[in-house]
């Protein structure tokens, strides 16, 4: 069984593949070690980092996961958004709305649940896609009040393999009395109800897309 790490701290990400320039050796071995570690523990499994503090009141969460599919194969599958319901649990239906150059305007039906309770919303998100390897979005309406993040892909191996980032924010407006009350009561029980939602939510879409590529090999 795949372990997962949740790190309930916010750290630099020692983004592998890209060049450090430390300030003194020291620095630099230590910075190796760091980033061999981090390497060590994303083929273990998922990272997943709550970052603080809130960016303009927006509680961001950084999932990091290794995936055995070369970059152009996980670039391909993240952007190809209407086959979204083929693997991702949660996704009912996607529609491309807008087409324009890097930008893609793409509606999203989800059905989820608060414990037993259904809830079904939807919302549009605008992407920027700057291949090959780093995607964005925010949010153009729907039912959230914010949703925010980002796609990045490393390429390691030799290109035959990738880490990926997936960082995200989110918060949704609650439809109906009943929806609202549970919602209300479960954030005042526990206050990181919302945190452990948006880590819940970050932890699948990567490993969905990592069981997704790997399934064949």
């Amino acid at each position: 069984m795949k372990r997962i790490f949740l790190i309930l701290a916010i750290f630099p990400l020692a983004f592998i593949g890209q060049t450090v320039y430390p300030a003194s050796a020291g620095e630099g071995k230590m910075s190796s070690l760091i980033n061999e570690r981090l390497q060590e523990v994303l083929k273990k499994g998922v990272v997943v980092i709550v970052e603080e503090p809130p960016v303009e009141h927006k509680q961001f969460v950084t999932a990091g996961i290794w995936i055995n599919a070369p970059r152009e194969e996980v670039w391909k599958l993240v952007t190809d958004f209407v086959r979204y319901p083929e693997f991702f649990p949660e996704v009912e239906t996607v529609m491309v709305l807008k087409s324009e150059g890097n930008a893609r305007d793409v509606l999203h039906k989800v059905k989820s649940g608060i414990s037993v309770l259904p809830l079904r919303f939807s919302y549009t998100l605008r992407f920027v896609l700057e291949p090959p390897g780093r995607m964005t979005w925010s949010l153009v309406g729907g039912d959230l009040k914010f949703s925010d993040g980002s796609w990045e892909l490393y390429e390691m191996e030799g290109g035959k393999e990738t880490v990926v980032f997936y960082r995200i924010t989110y918060e949704i407006v609650p439809k109906g009395f009943l929806v609202k009350t549970v919602i209300k009561y479960v954030s005042e029980k526990n206050p990181v109800f919302g945190v452990a939602a948006i880590s819940a939510t970050a932890l699948t879409v990567v490993k969905s897309v990592k069981d997704e590529l790997e399934k064949k090999k």
